[in-house]
């Protein structure tokens, strides 16, 4: 019987199969789709990407100069 994709990726990181989640594409893939043709500003990608850290009163990820990238 196949494992499900779940149960692939719930192993020791060495063994698991290569390959990436929605998630760690989104961000390329909305940005060339949306906000490069004009039909969302960056900003807001940003905002709609990253409003769930205030349901958990998580800090809103940063990007600054000489600052530590906060994004995960």
């Amino acid at each position: 019987m196949r494992r499900t994709s779940r149960d692939e990726k719930a192993v020791p990181f060495e063994e698991a199969p290569m390959g990436t989640i929605g998630l760690e594409s989104a961000f390329a893939v909305l940005h060339t789709e949306l906000v490069l043709p004009g039909t969302i500003a960056l900003a807001v990608l940003v905002e709609r990407l990253t409003a769930a850290a205030r349901l958990f009163d998580l800090e809103l990820p940063r990007f600054a100069p000489g600052r530590p990238a906060n994004i995960c």
